[in-house]
């Protein structure tokens, strides 16, 4: 998707309220799911949901590193930090009713 089909996604006018419920949760870990299912067709929430699960799938990625003895717990902060900083960026992102491209995430969401 090109930066100028990035910026004509936004969210729906007439449910903007439902858009943005919808869209946070895509950012809350297991909870990416249910946007996925009820977008509707809705670009805007497809996007944020995708990207959602893309950061839900790190997630799942980083828990079986604390159980790696000694640096486990290390290891799993270096991937779960940036984590959790990216969702907070998507969930401002929909607060301010704009499509953020997250570094690295957005590349992976596309092949979803």
């Amino acid at each position: 998707m090109t930066p100028e089909q990035l910026a004509r996604i936004k969210p729906n006018k007439d449910r903007i309220i439902r858009c943005q419920f919808m869209s946070i949760l895509a950012y809350l870990g297991t909870l990416c799911f249910i946007p996925l299912s009820v977008s509707d067709g809705d670009q805007y929430i497809l996007l944020h949901a995708r990207q959602g699960l893309i950061l839900w799938g790190l997630e799942l990625f980083a828990t079986p590193l604390l159980f790696i003895p000694g640096v486990g717990k290390s290891l799993f902060l270096i991937i779960f930090i940036p984590i959790v900083g990216l969702s907070l960026m998507g969930i401002l992102g929909v607060l301010l009713r704009r499509t953020w491209r997250l570094p690295f995430v957005y590349r992976l969401s596309l092949a979803i």
